[in-house]
């Protein structure tokens, strides 16, 4: 069952990882086109501005849910005996 768990973590971890840097070159040409677009169409700017920041946001969702599935599944310590010498 151990081994499992630590499976679905490094998997969710890096699919989570593969998705976010997958999604880094969109976000960035979305920048760059917001940032062109400023002086000139206010329109085309706010378009371009909701794009960005819809990709920052589906990036930093998938990227939470990973990392909140690595915690999650993360192996429990036991619980020592107490009372006990040693």
């Amino acid at each position: 069952m151990p081994l499992v768990r630590n499976l679905i973590r490094w998997v969710a971890l890096l699919f989570g990882l593969m998705f976010v840097v997958w999604d880094v070159p969109e976000a960035l040409h979305n920048f760059r086109m917001w940032r062109s677009a400023l002086p000139y169409d206010p329109l085309a700017e706010k378009f371009w501005r909701t794009a960005m920041h819809m990709d920052l946001t589906e990036m930093a969702i998938v990227l939470g849910v990973a990392i909140l599935v690595w915690f999650l599944l993360k192996p429990r310590r036991k619980k020592s005996q107490t009372g006990q010498s040693v």
